[in-house]
């Protein structure tokens, strides 16, 4: 028993970075927002409390055993494969709270600070030399006492995770995914991409444009189509502005509650969950039209709208229903012990270290959306130029994610660069004939003021760009975007084609915006 208990703590300290993570993105079971985390992140992440626990268990036995059995064998053996244990079970965690809180430490720029500082890095190199000799004569002497601190480390792991089990419910072991809707054969006559740019800022990219950003795909659009130069979305936050543009209603405020989020509209002051009803989306499949979501981050639309829906990305990730099981979650939990360990981790887990795996898996899944010919609207929410920024716009290459604030506009030449790749798959793919663009963003740069400089200006970009047209409207008039989800419609059936109908499309049904359009707030 006493094996069984050393092997359970020597896991917990070593689950712990994983925990660790785990906790910082939900939160605890305890913590009164942890029911709505779980509608933020990845659905499957939910079976990731089984798995962790059911792993726990198994190695805690495994190691306690092994132990058990080496220690009746050769005391003088069991001590030295225990001290080993414990100093690679120390150096992991090192690694893991470099990893967690330096992540600037990596091995290229200590590297570099080496050929820089040579002297200075040879005598810190000493004393770490040092401080560990010091911590393998510690554990020789009190091995069994230092690896036991992961005791009570363990038990409120585990009563957190069993907890969370117990709140979670079924969805703890087993996750289903709603099917997708079944797809109509017919080619639609007309096509829309609607792309939202998260945190796309008008007057940033477009009015007062720092020098050296260059956005020609951005440009090339705003020079052939409708270009409104007043267009303000219904809220400053994506969880308020994203429901209001695929229904078309005022919406006054959002929050994840529960398990749904909740709507209060601007009208009626009354509040519901949302759902597919009344959606742009339910609106083409009444009409036996097909659509497609792909979302990179933050909304849950494919648990929301699979069911009006023929193809849709969550998180990131392709939407394939059926049932996951927590056991299928367990090799997750061993690539992420694998992340803390030194070159391993690179062979298993490189979009740790290459932010661009993920940017170019979901590129990869919009284009293949955009040219199925079948689809009648194609939605696309890109996380960019929001946060985390990973473009360099000087070297044309991704970076390890960062907040810097200047790298905002490295992030909006990557999504002028995203833009580009769209236009030109539309063209190769033989749709363009067929095919509208409506460029826009969900909110304006919020930290422009704090960050940047000084000024607040809730405008966004709002681009619509014909097939075939070529002459530039420049629309003046203040509006909601609201507007987009009947402008879609109108697109579709056909009764708007042109940049001139659609700005007398939007005059016509435009709600004025919320906020004065420009509003600038000195700060």
């Amino acid at each position: 028993m006493r094996s069984i208990l050393f092997g359970f703590s020597a896991v917990s300290l070593a689950f712990l970075p994983v925990w660790h993570s785990l906790f910082s993105r939900r939160g605890t079971v305890f913590d009164s927002p942890f029911l709505s985390n779980h509608l933020q992140l990845d659905v499957t992440g939910q079976l990731d409390y089984m798995a962790g626990l059911t792993l726990m268990v198994t190695l805690s036995i495994f190691v306690g055993g092994t132990i058990a059995l080496v220690a009746s064998r050769s005391s003088i053996l069991a001590r030295t494969i225990m001290l080993g244990g414990a100093l690679a079970l120390l150096l992991f965690g090192l690694n893991a709270a470099r990893a967690h809180y330096l992540p600037w430490a990596s091995l290229s720029n200590i590297l570099v600070f080496a050929r820089e500082e040579t002297l200075l890095f040879s005598a810190m190199l000493l004393v770490a030399l040092a401080l560990l000799a010091g911590l393998i004569f510690f554990l020789n002497e009190h091995l069994i006492r230092a690896v036991l601190i992961g005791l009570p480390v363990g038990a409120i792991i585990l009563l957190n995770v069993i907890a969370a089990v117990l709140v979670l419910g079924k969805t703890s072991f087993v996750v289903e995914k709603g099917a997708l809707a079944t797809r109509f054969a017919e080619i639609p006559q007309n096509r829309v991409v609607w792309i939202i740019f998260d945190e796309a800022d008008y007057r940033l990219l477009f009015e007062n444009r720092p020098d050296g950003l260059v956005l020609p795909n951005f440009d090339k659009l705003r020079r052939s189509g409708l270009e409104a130069s007043q267009a303000v979305p219904r809220g400053r936050s994506t969880i308020v502005t994203i429901p209001a543009l695929i229904h078309g209603r005022p919406i006054s405020s959002a929050s994840f509650q529960e398990r749904g989020l909740v709507l209060t509209s601007a009208e009626t002051n009354s509040a519901w969950f949302w759902q597919d009803k009344e959606s742009i989306f339910e609106e083409l499949r009444m009409k036996g039209l097909n659509a497609a979501a792909l979302g990179q981050e933050f909304i849950p639309y494919c648990r929301i709208m699979h069911r009006v829906l023929n193809q849709c990305w969550e998180m990131g990730r392709n939407w394939e229903p059926g049932s996951d099981f927590f056991h299928t979650r367990i090799d997750d939990f061993l690539l992420r012990l694998a992340a803390y360990i030194p070159v391993l981790n690179r062979k298993l887990r490189p979009e740790l270290f290459d932010s661009g795996i993920t940017y170019e898996h979901f590129l990869s899944g919009t284009l293949s959306a955009i040219s199925d010919r079948t689809l009648a609207l194609t939605y696309i929410h890109w996380n960019v130029p929001h946060t985390p920024y990973i473009w360099d716009r000087r070297s044309k290459s991704y970076i390890n994610a960062t907040e810097k604030p200047s790298r905002y506009f490295d992030n909006a030449a990557y999504a002028d660069m995203l833009l580009g790749q769209v236009v030109g798959h539309i063209s190769k793919s033989g749709l363009a004939d067929r095919t509208a663009l409506i460029i826009s963003s969900d909110h304006s740069w919020r930290r422009s003021a704090k960050q940047h400089d000084g000024i607040l200006d809730f405008r966004v970009p709002f681009i619509v760009n014909f097939p075939g047209q070529s002459r530039p409207i420049d629309f003046s008039e203040p509006f909601d975007t609201i507007v987009t989800r009947k402008l879609v419609a109108e697109i579709l059936k056909g009764d708007v084609n042109t940049a001139e109908q659609a700005a007398r499309f939007i005059r016509a049904n435009r709600v004025l915006p919320k906020r004065s359009a420009p509003q600038m707030t000195k700060k």
